[in-house]
Formats: structure tokens, C-alpha cells, sequence
């Protein structure tokens, strides 16, 4: 985002530390399990526990959807751990992921909130731009626009589903030559060849 002019290196940096404090602090402890399975049938999994169990603040989300057939649930710990032994007993692959947080879930609200905040508050001449240069949005799996200068769109940036497979298949239809991946693994450059 800073690269692509949508937000200040000082901008980015905050919502960063933002990120971080609210989760530690504001943001109850959470599970998320990594399935084998299609978008649609996690979605379709995640709706029917909620369905049956009630929904509020600790109802199941599709944290991430990674490639066709690699999803994330999020939730809380002990609604994931259930889901887990349903999905188990069904016969369906699933992996409990090391994490403290239900990241990408309702259990992210108050740190979202306080990311809509910050972007909401920023004066007119600092408000988060349009890219300069073609970025994908996790959010929509699409190509970000106008989107990007709104409060709303960081906090769901947080809370809401990562649409990963959808970038890549935006990404690849510029057919690339070079995919390349900066940071500690090779897990998303992975999960990009299996879309």
C-alpha cells in the first residue's frame, strides 16, 4: 500500500502498531484450522455450525481462502476445536494453525474498529489515496480502487475473509514471468501455483 501511494510510510506504520496492540490487548484469544476442502464447502461448513449453534461475536469465519482447495476457519478456540472434530470425524483434512488470535473473524472487531478509526480520522490532505500502480485488494480478490481511501475497507482489510486465490488469478491474468515472494517462507508462492 505504501508503494502503491495508498498510504504514507508514517500512515502504514500506525496501522501496523494499531494492528498489533488492539489484537494483543482488545481482541479475545481465538483458534483458526487450515481445511482441505473448496471455497464453497468451508463457507458452506462455517454457515451450518454457525446456523446451529447461534451467531454473535464468536461465531466461525472463512479466514482465508488460499487456493481451490486450501481454505483457513477462524473462531473461537473452542467452537474451532468442535468444527475440527466434526470435520475430522467426516473424514475431511483439517490442521490446527499456531496461533493465539481468530485472526480474520468477529474476534478482530475492536482492533478493526480502531483501524476504521484512525483512516476515519485523518484530515482530508492525509486521507489515504487511490494505488498509483495496480495493487490486488484481499478484501475483494480484485484490483483495489476508490475503496481504499475509506476507514471501512482497513478494518474489513482485518476482520474479513483474505481472498488470496482471487488476487493471484487477477495477478495471473497479466501473465507473469517471475512470482516472487518477500518475507520468512514460501507458503503463499506455494499456494499461488496450486490456483
Amino acid at each position: 500500500a505504501t508503494l502503491a501511494g495508498v498510504l504514507s510510510l508514517e500512515q502504514a506504520l500506525t496501522i501496523v502498531a494499531l494492528r498489533a496492540t488492539s489484537t494483543q490487548h482488545d481482541c479475545p484469544p481465538g483458534c483458526m484450522i487450515a481445511v482441505r476442502m473448496p471455497i464453497g464447502e468451508a463457507e458452506e461448513a462455517v454457515s451450518t455450525y454457525n446456523m446451529l449453534r447461534g451467531d454473535g461475536i464468536g461465531k466461525l469465519s472463512v479466514a482465508a481462502a488460499n487456493s481451490p482447495i486450501h481454505q483457513v476457519i477462524s473462531g473461537p478456540s473452542d467452537q474451532i476445536a468442535e468444527l475440527h472434530a466434526e470435520l475430522t470425524a467426516a473424514d475431511k483434512r483439517s490442521t490446527q494453525l499456531h496461533v493465539t488470535h481468530g485472526f480474520h473473524s468477529s474476534l478482530m472487531d475492536p482492533a478493526a474498529n480502531k483501524i476504521k478509526g484512525f483512516v476515519d480520522a485523518l484530515e482530508v490532505t492525509a486521507k489515504p489515496s487511490v494505488p498509483s500502480i495496480p495493487m490486488t485488494s484481499n478484501v475483494t480478490g480484485q484490483w483495489l480502487g476508490d475503496e481504499a481511501v475509506e476507514g471501512e475497507y482497513w478494518a474489513e482489510h482485518m476482520a474479513g475473509t483474505v481472498r488470496w486465490s482471487d488476487n493471484v488469478k487477477a495477478l495471473l491474468k497479466w501473465k507473469p514471468d517471475l512470482m516472487l515472494e518477500v518475507g520468512p517462507g514460501s507458503t503463499l508462492c506455494t499456494l499461488s501455483l496450486k490456483t
